[in-house]
């Protein structure tokens, strides 16, 4: 702006002035100090027409602005004069004066602050103070200009918010005689009351406390996208209906301005505490379905790991399940009337706080089938009581345990449907629990064995049900007692026992024995920690797919069996032993051993047992913390199979490696129920020099087991047999089976084990070459025949032995051997 110098003289006529004149004067002169700039180097002489005399205005020379005191284009303090170009404004706050902040400068006034007139282009704070706009004159906060006032505003004079600007005040507004123009944001914490004013709305105007007009001019034209007003319990009052009808509330609110950042950090900023909006930007809607994973139905985005989420009661309750995949959320706030359902499957994580009102629910569904535990897993504090569901066949036994805070034995329905029902618990004994004990509080990690009968051919299902407050947090107990002790996941996700994060487990052994369904029974599953990889389970579920780390996830509301070392002894979970599944990478063994791994299942046809034998350098002969003892099952159509160290039966054996050139170990079975029953045996873990071969006993039966295979035998008499079956382990020596150098050369010699017999067949073009020899080695390389074959077809009578003999041909310049059988 170029500066210009005026000079004014006007002659007065008249002896005196009416009250009109003096007013008229005095405008004339604010608009002339307002909207020019003078120069001080004469007077400046005014003159009326009526009066003849002489009115000198000094003024001072301000600068390039249309106000008196003008900002610098900094960051400072009201009070500093470093933060003004030319003269300084009162650091009391009354500008009699007025005031222009310019674009790029960002002040603060600390204390009360009340101009003539203000034109804010920059960034202009009131801290510790209230803005009292009671001075002649207009007040602008032009477009791209941020005022942020801590305490309140009144307001007499008109303000204009311009479109693009922001104006906040934490506390309350109040205006009297005045207009209020909204063409940008305006946000205001506390009340806001209007009185003979008017209110021009066309931006966006959001109060937090309430709102009361009390008579002159409304215009807010878009409705509940203009207006908003979040207390609804506030007691607003309009001095006409119409207004009733032109706000919106907090829903509309964060449903309207979704995509609006700018204005939802504000408000988050400044409106923490109404109605929770704390940032719960995130709205379910609901508009399509039930289905969290459709974007529809949050307005066009789904949240985030980021995300604030607030569900509010509407016609579609939303629903999580196993295909939403994990659900990550920041704070999750369920309000009144509303219901979130974790469907079977489903995984939910909330990285902040849990907040489910007191008419809200929170369900938690579960079944017994594969995949159908829902987990959820909170790291922030939980407001609120959850619905717990499980359904689960009757006619089985279960290991259970509860999920919420201050459970009692009500939560699994002892004594329900008949006296048949049983719910015992361990202490001291075993103890069953009825009707009466509902209000009976259970210990810390207490587990359940429960059992449900039927009342009716058609009653195949018990559905459980019970709420409470979700467990978070360390939980411990002590076991009194150095037996197999139940203990029960506390929380509603999965915990992992092959890591020891979250874990405080010193004194106890590294197994644990759970039970899961197998074909058509629920059989113990052992699970050793400290066992080597591809070793650490004895058994593995119906799905087919042997997954160490999967089965290393205790199930939420699932109780399974700990053993102390020692009585008083002390375990300890607290919040990062949970997961939702398989968390990849970022499971780490509590082993780095490697073994040789030979796992074994019996199957009956109706269910199956299985048992491991591994040879590690980390291992011994006696027990030690890799080897798990056999928790027996008592259902009698359980195939069960296990080995013996001394007199500890074993699910999971660890042995020192395999040195010597022949080892046996016998295997034992315990069958109850006749028929036939197949062994199968899983190599994919096996990497030693060891052949491996099972023998039968009863049937003299000698089979090469070492590249997987299956074996079936007959139970004719059920009992427990240790004196049947025995695993042969033998290292050939390389130099009795050569690598041939022509493979293709290797087919013109066959040797073939028949009975106690060799079969050995050369073709005759080979055997023009010369005679072939024939020799028999033990297999610990000692040879025990040789003969001469002058024939196509030579036959060798093996020892009388149930072993494994080398049979190596040597025809010309051809050499092939084979591993064969002794047995007749």
């Amino acid at each position: 702006m170029k500066q210009v110098t005026l000079f004014f003289r006007i002659k007065l006529q008249t002896d005196t002035l009416n009250n009109n004149d003096k007013n008229m004067f005095k405008r004339f002169v604010l608009i002339l100090k307002n909207d020019f700039v003078f120069n001080t180097k004469g007077m400046k002489k005014i003159y009326t027409k009526k009066l003849g005399f002489l009115l000198v205005l000094s003024m001072l020379a301000i600068g390039e602005s249309a106000g008196q005191f003008v900002s610098n284009s900094i960051e400072g303090n009201y009070e500093d004069a470093s933060s003004w170009n030319g003269n300084q404004p009162p650091v009391t706050g009354i500008t009699s004066q007025t005031m222009t902040i310019v674009s790029g400068a960002v002040i603060t006034r600390t204390g009360d602050f009340n101009p003539a007139r203000v034109t804010i282009n920059g960034r202009f704070t009131v801290n510790n103070g209230n803005c009292i706009l009671a001075q002649w004159g207009g007040h602008v906060i032009e477009n791209g200009a941020y005022v942020e006032i801590f305490g309140n505003l009144t307001a007499s004079q008109s303000l204009n918010v311009k479109e693009g600007a922001t104006l906040i005040v934490h506390g309350n507004v109040n205006v009297t005689g005045a207009g209020i123009f909204i063409n940008g944001n305006m946000v205001v914490k506390g009340d806001f009351t209007i009185t003979n004013g008017a209110l021009s709305n066309t931006g966006k105007l959001i109060i937090g406390g309430t709102f009361k007009f009390q008579g002159g001019g409304f215009q807010s034209p878009n409705g509940n996208s203009n207006l908003y007003l979040l207390d609804p319990d506030a007691d607003h009052e309009y001095a006409y209906s119409p207004i009733a009808n032109k706000y919106g509330d907090i829903d509309d609110f964060l449903e309207n301005e979704s995509g609006n950042e700018d204005l939802l950090a504000i408000a988050e900023k400044v409106l923490p505490d109404v109605v929770n909006i704390g940032g719960y930007r995130f709205l379910w809607v609901g508009s399509i379905d039930v289905n969290w994973a459709d974007t529809r139905n949050w307005g066009g985005s789904l949240p985030d790991i980021q995300s604030n989420v607030r569900i509010k009661p509407s016609g579609n309750n939303p629903e999580i399940s196993f295909y939403s995949g994990v659900i990550e959320v920041n704070n999750l706030l369920i309000e009144n009337g509303a219901v979130l359902t974790l469907k079977p499957g489903a995984r939910l994580t909330v990285n902040g706080n849990l907040i489910i009102q007191d008419d809200a629910e929170l369900v938690l569904e579960n079944s017994y089938e594969e995949g159908g535990m829902a987990s959820l897993i909170t790291y922030g504090q939980i407001t609120g009581d959850a619905n717990v569901k499980l359904t689960l066949p009757k006619e089985k036994w279960y290991y259970l345990g509860s999920a919420i805070r201050d459970a009692t034995f009500g939560n699994f329905s002892p004594g329900a449907q008949g006296s048949g029902t049983l719910v015992n618990v361990y202490r001291d004994r075993w103890y069953s629990t009825f009707t009466q004990h509902y209000e009976t509080a259970m210990r810390k990690l207490e587990g359940v064995a429960v059992f449900y009968h039927k009342t009716s051919e058609s009653d195949h299902l018990m559905e459980l049900s019970y709420m409470g407050e979700l467990n978070s947090g360390e939980i411990s107990r002590t076991f009194v007692e150095n037996r197999f002790q139940l203990m029960a996941n506390p929380y509603p996700s999965f915990i992992n026992w092959l890591d020891d994060t979250g874990w405080e487990r010193e004194h106890f052994e590294s197994t644990i024995w759970y039970r899961t369904r197998i074909g058509e029974s629920m059989t113990y599953i052992t699970f050793n920690r400290s066992a080597v990889p591809g070793a650490r389970v004895s058994l593995f579920s119906d799905s087919g797919e042997y997954n160490e780390e999967e089965m290393s996830l205790i199930p939420p509301k699932q109780s399974f069996y700990v053993r102390p070392i020692g009585s008083n002894r002390t375990i300890t979970v607290n919040n990062q032993a949970r997961v939702h599944g398989l968390p990849e990478s970022q499971l780490k063994s509590s082993n780095n051993a490697y073994g040789d791994v030979i796992r074994i299942t019996a199957n009956n046809g109706l269910t199956r047992d299985g048992a491991v034998i591994y040879f590690s350098r980390s291992a011994s002969e006696g027990i030690d913390e890799g080897d798990s003892e056999k928790y027996r099952n008592n259902d009698e159509r359980v195939p069960e199979i296990f080995t013996r160290t001394g007199e500890t039966e074993l699910a999971i054996n660890g042995l020192p490696e395999l040195n010597q050139p022949v080892r046996t170990i016998p295997l034992i079975v315990r069958n109850r129920v006749p028929g036939d029953v197949s062994l199968t045996f899983d190599m994919s873990y096996y990497y030693g020099m060891h052949s491996v071969y099972l023998e039968d006993r009863d049937t003299g039966a000698f089979i090469h087991v070492t590249a997987g295979g299956e074996y079936v035998y007959t139970v004719s008499e059920p009992g427990e047999r240790d004196d049947r079956f025995v695993l042969h382990f033998y290292m050939v020596s390389t130099d009795l089976e050569p690598e041939m150098e022509d493979p293709s050369a290797a087919a013109s010699i066959r040797i073939n084990g028949v009975a106690g017999k060799v079969l050995v067949s050369i073709d005759s073009q080979l055997l023009q070459m010369g005679e072939a020899n024939i020799e028999v080695f033990s297999i610990e390389g000692q040879k025990v025949s040789e003969t001469l074959a002058r024939s196509s077809r030579t036959l060798v009578v093996l020892p009388r032995t149930s072993a494994i003999f080398i049979v190596r041909v040597t025809a010309g310049d051809v050499v092939k051997s084979e591993r064969v059988v002794g047995v007749r």
